[in-house]
């Protein structure tokens, strides 16, 4: 919006000669791309797309120019959460206004550096044109293009008979000279310069549920064991389980052709048609992205699974922080000199250097972001639950997706569940204590949740129970019977 205003100012500081002189220009064919002959521009604009964008041109611009990138640039009294939820607003309230016209939206990727250095004056003189002279009129072209993005990114409605080529060849140029307040056109941008893809709405995607976390909870649990589910696909094989798919492009519109690709997989893969499509990625709702993107999926809902925060804990820190002796490998992150960052002790989470670790990991407000947008479309599950009475738990689950009945002799098993000590937290009651109070928001936030959906909220939550108080769970394998 700051450069738009720019322009404006320039445009009422009484230059108003210099669009005539470059009309010459273009008119003798001074002013071309890189060589391109400038009356190549006037053939593509007869075209019948170009035609109707030049005459719905103010309608077509009033819905276009949102931006579509998902990278936060936070302003001042603004937040992570709040700069989503407006660009997202913004962006499919364009989009809508596009369709209600009659137009389809794109995304256009237009590299206006090397298209202004591709942009030349050919000829050794330049004649005065409306009083003034080349010079003049190049130098007001320049001042209004450096305040033009380098790099532009933004959605663009044109009518629904134009191609991504009409775009590049004919729509583009019209829309660049309303935006820099020109009355003239440019020539086209090259194919290096200019990039578009189709864009649509997230409500296009054929999705039924997702199971979006908790991870290290027991997502994989739900995942192999709704699978068994005759109604119940998955959009990946099992050996890949988590699917990446809404990981993909950062935008706050999805593109047509993720979208058709998506909904096509089963018939693409030649697997038949499944009752409920499911989708599985533990970490959806850590992406603020990911949230209004799925929250916009008609009629979707979500599977969440919670479990104790502080064994939840335990178990990460041991797979990644956790200073293992030996050769053996492990996944800790490394410090910016390249050593392992990690600790002897569970303890050093409390430390003031780990408490990025906390923050990491935590889930508390996810789960008040799912609560809120979601609402009676999200199912609860405790991990107590799938250890305990599994039969039911997925009966229940079963029901509040729409699917059959589990058939009688299912047998619903855990797992990636990792037995043994693992860390020394269980043989400190100190140390367990002082990392319950670090977590409090998610023991919070779990009850929150139980207590929304009218259900009650797990005495293991209540009574803030962890893995230490289950002997069977702390056996290492192999050390004596299994649990029944």
């Amino acid at each position: 919006g700051m450069w738009l205003a720019k322009l404006e100012r320039r445009r009422m500081s009484g230059s108003g000669q210099w669009s005539s002189c470059a009309l010459a220009l273009l008119g003798s064919g001074l002013l071309s791309p890189g060589g391109q002959a400038a009356g190549e521009v006037g053939q593509k604009m007869r075209r019948s797309c170009a035609a109707e964008y030049q005459t719905r041109l103010a309608d077509f611009s009033e819905v276009s120019g949102a931006q579509l990138a998902g990278k936060p640039v936070i302003e001042i009294g603004d937040t992570e959460e709040t700069w989503f939820a407006k660009r997202f607003s913004v962006a499919e309230a364009q989009l809508q206004d596009c369709w209600s016209i009659g137009g389809r939206y794109w995304e256009i990727d237009f590299r206006s550096q090397d298209y202004i250095k591709s942009l030349r004056l050919r000829g050794n003189r330049c004649p005065a044109f409306g009083g003034l002279t080349c010079e003049e009129w190049w130098k007001e072209f320049d001042a209004r293009w450096n305040v033009f993005p380098k790099e532009v990114n933004s959605g663009v409605c044109v009518p629904a008979n134009c191609t991504a080529s009409h775009i590049r060849t004919s729509v583009f140029s019209q829309y660049v000279a309303r935006v820099l307040r020109m009355d003239f056109e440019l020539p086209p941008p090259t194919r290096e310069e200019f990039e578009t893809r189709e864009m649509t709405h997230w409500s296009k995607y054929r999705l039924d549920f997702v199971i979006a976390g908790v991870n290290s909870c027991g997502t994989t649990s739900l995942y192999t064991n709704l699978a068994k589910n005759p109604d119940i696909d998955f959009t990946v094989a099992e050996a890949h389980k988590e699917d990446g798919n809404f990981f993909l492009n950062n935008r706050v519109l999805p593109y047509v052709d993720d979208v058709t690709a998506f909904n096509s997989m089963w018939h693409l893969s030649g697997r038949p048609e499944p009752k409920l499509r499911g989708l599985d990625h533990p970490e959806f709702f850590r992406s603020l992205r990911i949230r209004e993107a799925l929250s916009r999926v008609t009629d979707l809902k979500v599977v969440l699974i919670v479990c104790d925060p502080l064994s939840r804990f335990e178990k990460i820190f041991w797979l990644y922080y956790y200073c293992r002796p030996g050769a053996e490998v492990w996944a800790a992150p490394t410090t910016p000199d390249g050593e392992p960052l990690c600790w002897p002790s569970m303890a050093g989470a409390l430390e003031p250097e780990a408490e990025p670790l906390l923050e990491r990991w935590a889930f508390g407000e996810t789960l008040r972001f799912v609560r809120a947008s979601f609402g009676p479309r999200l199912h609860l599950v405790h991990q107590d639950a799938l250890r305990e009475r599994p039969a039911e738990t997925f009966a229940h689950l079963a029901e509040f997706l729409g699917a059959a009945p589990f058939a009688e002799e299912t047998s619903f098993r855990r797992s990636n569940s990792a037995p043994g000590a693992r860390t020394n937290v269980c043989g400190n009651e100190t140390l367990v204590r002082a990392l319950q109070h670090s977590l409090a928001d998610e023991y919070a936030a779990i009850e929150e949740a139980f207590e929304a959906a009218g259900e009650q909220v797990p005495d293991s939550v209540l009574q803030r129970r962890t893995r230490c108080e289950r002997p069977d769970e702390l056996r290492a394998p192999g050390s004596g019977p299994e649990p029944a």
